[in-house]
């Protein structure tokens, strides 16, 4: 099956991520470094697609997995970035219930080797709205620094994004199948377009200078 070119950029888009942080890692504080682990999750996830689709092996258990430790990863990273300890809590209850809902979907009714339905569309959910949540937290707090310079600001923009098209992708799945074929590849291309944009997103947030605190308490710009 040939793709088209939206395909392939969007492909490319996802190992940038990764490469990236690997080049700026002193970039990466604590309040982000588990962001390496995740895009590094994201593109061994595409690598073991390709090849196992390759090789007509069945790969959705891949984005199984994937699933959990994106939401997992994502609210730990999201707790950390917010103040208030009552909300972190709020967090890392999320992050627990949906674990627990992951581990009774697989085991009751949402196999590895099927599509899921039911875990990756409440995960979108639940991305998208603390995404808005930590966007709104940032807004509202920092005022020190202009918003395109903070790396928090893309990175939550980023997964804001990557969500809300999911969201829009899977709500159109189910559907897709009754679609002609220039109809199928218009949504595709709708998506590949809204995963290129979630990984420019955080591309430009590895890339803008984090700040830190220096010897006297004050912050500034990292190296």
């Amino acid at each position: 099956m040939r793709f088209p070119l939206i395909a392939y950029i969007a492909f490319g888009s996802i190992l940038a991520p990764f490469i990236l942080s690997l080049a700026f890692l002193d970039r990466f504080q604590r309040g982000t470094r588990p962001l390496i682990v995740l895009f590094g999750a994201y593109s061994a996830v595409l690598v073991t697609q390709r090849i196992l689709g390759s090789q007509g092996i069945n790969n959705l258990w891949t984005s199984h997995l994937y699933n959990v430790l994106e939401v997992v990863l994502v609210l730990h990273v999201f707790s950390m970035w917010l103040a208030s300890k009552r909300t972190q809590r709020v967090y890392r209850a999320t992050m627990l219930l949906y674990m627990t809902l992951w581990l009774s979907a697989k085991i009751f009714w949402e196999a590895f080797d099927v599509p899921g339905l039911t875990t990756p569309v409440i995960s979108r959910v639940v991305l998208l709205a603390s995404s808005l949540h930590v966007l709104f937290a940032i807004t509202a707090t920092d005022s020190e620094r202009p918003l395109m310079a903070e790396p928090r600001f893309w990175y939550a923009g980023g997964f804001l994004v990557s969500a809300a098209g999911s969201l829009m992708f899977y709500a159109l799945r189910t559907v897709m199948d009754a679609f002609p074929l220039d109809d199928v590849y218009r949504v595709l291309s709708i998506n590949w377009t809204i995963i290129t944009l979630s990984n420019l997103m955080f591309v430009v947030g590895i890339l803008c200078k984090p700040r830190v605190r220096n010897s006297g308490g004050q912050l500034e710009l990292a190296p």
